[in-house]
């Protein structure tokens, strides 16, 4: 199969990385723009295999496959959303009304 691709050079720290499209319609900018889409959803799935656990699944049928895959996903997704509000709310502590400390 053969077809025509658009080739945009980028340099990045300290090398030149090519991204490879076949959507002749894309900008440069969306092309990149892309590409940072895609590698934070391939580190997701990187860590969703590796950190959470889930390539270590010992399930033979496919429903206890996919409900181990979805525990894992939520299990991340809840890590996400609680490094996320450490860093607006490291200390998780608000003022009470009639307290002093």
């Amino acid at each position: 199969m053969k077809r025509p691709v658009q080739v945009v050079w980028v340099f990045r720290r300290t090398q030149w990385i090519a991204l490879f499209t076949t959507d002749l319609n894309l900008s440069i900018t969306q092309i990149i723009e892309y590409y940072g889409a895609r590698w934070k959803i391939e580190s997701g799935f990187k860590e969703l295999k590796q950190d959470i656990g889930s390539q270590k699944s010992q399930c033979r049928n496919a429903q206890a496959v996919t409900n181990h895959l979805n525990f894992c996903m939520m299990a991340t997704t809840l890590t996400w959303i609680y490094a996320d509000r450490l860093k607006t709310n490291p200390e998780r502590r608000h003022k009470v009304k009639g307290r002093t400390s």
